[in-house]
């Protein structure tokens, strides 16, 4: 919990190029698209081999800002 909340306040206090990377990304996505926060609120694993694949990460380059 605390690595992944690490991530995300990462991500949200970016700024510059970044920033606008981001945006880009988190404008494309379905509203209802919890693939990032669906093992937090998904089923609890009991044990390690029931925990869920992590989610594959988004790079920033991979965006093109709005505008540019």
């Amino acid at each position: 919990m605390l690595t992944t909340s690490r991530k995300w306040g990462e991500l949200w206090h970016l700024d510059g190029l970044a920033r606008e990377q981001r945006n880009a990304l988190l404008r494309a996505r379905d509203t209802y698209d919890y693939a990032f926060t669906d093992w937090l609120y998904g089923p609890t694993a009991l044990t390690p081999e029931q925990e869920p694949d992590m989610s594959t990460p988004i790079p920033l380059s991979s965006a093109t800002p709005v505008g540019t």
